[in-house]
């Protein structure tokens, strides 16, 4: 290999992977906005407007699928086999909406309470997305007292009208699991004994120190203050993981090793103390990871002194500077089309991220990215 095609590569991949393999597991979450449970979630402030909620969000759930393509007969293997729990679609055709529901309610009560939740709008009634679980719970019981409408129904209401399934009930999503509602992520975690830890995230922390020593002193052209620069980033990084490993050794703390039985090195792991895992754990045995609302959403990046940098985003600050959390993924998309596409443009023409950083930190969809993450 020669010595330029060397250097390109220690620019574009391999500082890159130094920078992304070796952060320890409290910089990686900040910087790819794993949640950590250590974490407290700031209460949120800030609250969208209904009507903006409902434009942002109704593209998203008018698709075009006909019946034929997502599959409106037994015979389809798409089209659902068992039987399929009552639920709250996001969108309702009108006449459906009106004849099938609203028609059949004898209680003015109930029929107020739906009103309020599922609004009128472009020709459909559309769910508000703010609606809570308990509120979703307590229409669904009107639905049954009231009506024969069964999941099937809704189903094939929301096939044949090109609505958007859920994905609770969307045959695509069938390896996901949900908690009680979509925000939540249902997550099957092993973890770390010491022994583990130190094989499988310590030692070849080592390794990668020594053998990225070997080459940045044969190869790259830099000044021996850049390169001690490096040197010591990387050393940083070791002592982080030796901190770690010693933790896990003494109980104080606990560290994921797989999720979903895939190694979650490229996430960068949860981590909490012995004492904190029983609250974040159902009944079944598994984490349950909310998607929203998010503390926040950062973006690390190493700069040209090889320092490693950071910017949070979010959907506003408390009275003392702080960050407030981002509670839906309408407030997302406005502060990805507002400041973190712009801050992450400025950084890839400036070569501080690469196009693979770059689409990792500007994700369209939240829970499509983490189901991506966890699941796929």
């Amino acid at each position: 290999m020669n010595k330029k095609s060397f250097i390109d590569s220690i620019d574009n991949d391999t500082l890159t992977e130094m920078i992304d393999k070796t952060l320890t597991y409290e910089k990686y979450q900040k910087s790819n906005k794993t949640k950590s449970v250590l974490t407290t979630i700031l209460s949120a402030a800030a609250m969208i407007a209904l009507v903006i909620g409902i434009v942002t969000i109704l593209p998203a759930l008018l698709t075009t699928n006909t019946p034929d393509d997502v599959g409106a007969d037994a015979t389809n293997p798409k089209y659902p086999t068992e039987d399929i729990e009552l639920f709250l679609p996001p969108i309702i055709e009108k006449t459906f909406f009106e004849e099938k529901i609203m028609a059949l309610i004898t209680d003015q009560r109930a029929v107020n309470k739906i009103s309020i939740y599922y609004c009128f709008f472009n020709g459909v009634y559309v769910l508000d997305p703010n609606t809570s679980v308990r509120e979703q719970n307590e229409m669904i019981e009107y639905l049954r007292e009231y009506t024969d409408l069964t999941g099937y129904d809704m189903y094939q209401m929301c096939v044949d009208n090109g609505i958007a399934l859920p994905k609770k009930v969307d045959p695509a999503y069938a390896h996901v699991r949900f908690g009680a509602t979509e925000n939540i992520l249902l997550l099957d975690i092993e973890w770390h004994t010491y022994e583990t830890y130190v094989k499988e995230r310590l030692e070849p922390e080592k390794k990668r120190y020594d053998e990225y020593r070997a080459s940045l002193d044969e190869f790259m052209e830099i000044s021996d203050e850049e390169k001690e620069k490096i040197y010591k980033r990387l050393l940083e990084n070791i002592e982080s993981y030796e901190i770690y490993a010693d933790k896990i050794k003494n109980e104080v703390l606990c560290a994921s090793r797989t999720i979903n039985g895939k190694s979650d090195e490229i996430r960068g792991g949860l981590s909490m103390s012995p004492s904190e895992k029983s609250k974040y754990f159902d009944s079944n045995g598994y984490f349950v990871y909310e998607v929203f609302p998010q503390d926040y959403w950062v973006v690390g990046y190493i700069d040209k002194n090889y320092q490693y940098n950071s910017e949070i985003f979010a959907y506003g600050k408390d009275k003392f500077g702080n960050p407030i959390g981002i509670n839906s993924q309408s407030e997302y998309e406005y502060l990805l089309k507002n400041e973190i596409i712009p801050f992450c443009d400025d950084l890839l023409a400036k070569g501080l991220i690469n196009q693979a950083q770059y689409d990792m930190y500007t994700p369209p969809n939240l829970l499509d990215y983490y189901i991506d993450q966890f699941f796929n």
